[in-house]
């Protein structure tokens, strides 16, 4: 059994819906949604059975196969809010068991959490799960946009209901986030995540903003939905626009290859005449996948098709969206194709809106540029662990191939480690000299790679190389 769950936030309204995609009725069944404390909830659809500070929990009964159901949440953020902070709002359904269990998987559940007590910013791995780790598993930590280890130098191993401090420093206003592996065989999809946002300030008196929402959270089971939005100006008064989450790294807006697209699209009625019926059209790129796409909340109702060549569309009847105060938005997921993306190909995206009969307006551009270039950025190049030795890498960057050359150590047997910038493993050989070579068709994909050399169970380097098409 299998609960699909949608969960947005756009201003004051939330909307949240479920579906039971399984073969099996869903007894007994609740939404918990954890709120930001500067949202402040003023009404829902429904009536919450628990509110322990910002934890509302909610019965939705008996769900039967194919049948959805939905309810609404009102908030407001809080009018004493910063411009640019980051907001979240996260809601779990239950039960949340899984239909397929890997043999292999131990049990495990990994979860990350980040937190700002008294000053301090700590960055937590738990198991939640009912089974103990066999195996550890990697983790990264990044300040803003840097790596402050490389991939493989963290490895961590919990027992269930086990959890541990992984990284702790004074506030200093920087964004933290940790990202971290789940055990292998784990039957789901998520890939832990955790960030905190404006803990201290640096010796400006302020803090970053903005590298909150430029990575995925943490919501890829089905069982979980998570929305994570910058706040604007209080002056802020859009009559359309078009989101896109992760909104990706710096300008080009750097995404990982397999990385699904979360899109909202926001309309207002700035007519003279009440407008009953709003059409949205987005047509996606080709290098999206329509089969892929997954309607998701809204502010109404709404018919939904997906035509032949990527165009997506909603209609909603009976919108009612009075002169100059009416608005909504709908929104949708989609993944990216799963053939290999050339790196720096550009996703480009807008939406067109139809109000009644007149001609349409087009959302502002919303792109995205697919790569593992700039995904973080290494606090160094290259760092040696043991004072005596060099290595020396040519070419790096490189198309075909490069070669390692270590000197100033002896050893039997030499390890080579290559990560990606997320830490996933990629590829690992043992070498019996201390000169080796690695191929382009090593790795599966350009651009940034962290490799790791051990000699002899010792650590001898890390660094940065460049694999170029």
């Amino acid at each position: 059994m299998e609960i699909i769950t949608y969960f947005t936030v756009v201003n004051i309204f939330i909307w949240y819906g479920d579906a039971n995609s399984g073969v099996i009725p869903s007894e007994n069944t609740r939404v918990e949604v954890i709120f930001d404390n500067a949202l402040m909830v003023t009404g829902s659809s429904i009536v919450p059975v628990s509110v322990v500070d910002s934890l509302y929990t909610f019965n939705v009964g008996t769900i039967q196969p194919g049948e959805c159901k939905r309810f609404t949440i009102d908030a407001f953020l809080d009018c004493e809010s910063n411009a640019g902070d980051t907001y979240c709002a996260t809601a779990h359904i239950y039960p949340d068991s899984f239909c397929v269990v890997d043999p292999s998987w131990d049990g495990s559940i990994i979860e990350a959490d980040a937190t700002c007590e008294n000053g301090m910013v700590r960055l937590i791995l738990r198991n939640k799960g009912s089974g103990d780790m066999t195996n550890t598993i990697n983790y990264v930590i990044a300040e803003d946009i840097i790596m402050l280890s490389d991939p493989g130098d963290n490895q961590i191993i919990l027992d269930s209901n086990e959890e541990q401090v992984v990284f702790e420093t004074n506030g200093n206003g920087k964004t933290y986030r940790l990202i971290a592996e789940q055990s292998t065989g784990y039957p789901g999809l998520s890939y832990p995540t955790a960030a905190v946002e404006g803990c201290g300030t640096d010796t400006a008196g302020t803090y970053s903003t903005g590298f909150y929402t430029m990575f995925p959270d943490d919501e890829q089971d089905a069982f979980v939905a998570s929305d994570c939005q910058e706040s604007y100006e209080t002056d802020f008064n859009s009559i359309y626009f078009k989101r896109g989450h992760p909104k990706g790294y710096d300008v080009p807006h750097y995404i990982s290859p397999q990385t699904d697209l979360d899109y909202l699209i926001y309309f207002r009625n700035t007519g003279s005449e009440t407008v009953d019926q709003v059409i949205v059209r987005d047509t996606l790129s080709q290098f999206l996948d329509p089969t892929t796409v997954y309607p998701g909340a809204s502010s109404h109702p709404y018919e939904f098709q997906v035509y032949g060549d990527g165009i997506v569309q909603f209609t909603i009847n009976n919108a009612n969206l009075i002169p100059d105060e009416g608005e909504g938005f709908v929104s949708f997921r989609v993944s990216q194709i799963e053939d290999e993306i050339p790196c720096n190909t550009e996703l480009i995206n807008t939406a067109a809106i139809y109000f009644d009969f007149n001609a349409p307006v087009v959302t502002n551009e919303v792109f995205h540029t697919i790569c593992e270039r700039d995904s973080f950025l290494v606090v160094n190049t290259e760092k040696i662990y043991i004072p005596t030795a060099d290595v020396n890498i040519s070419p790096n960057p490189f198309v075909e191939s490069t070669q390692f050359e270590i000197t100033g150590i002896n050893a039997s047997q030499y390890l080579l480690e290559v990560y990606d910038i997320q830490g996933r493993l990629l590829f690992n050989q043992y070498y019996p000299n201390p000169t080796f070579r690695l191929f382009k068709s090593q790795v599966p994909s350009s651009g940034v790679h962290i490799f790791r050399i051990v000699a002899d169970g010792r650590p001898v380097a890390s660094g940065k190389i460049l694999a170029l098409d």
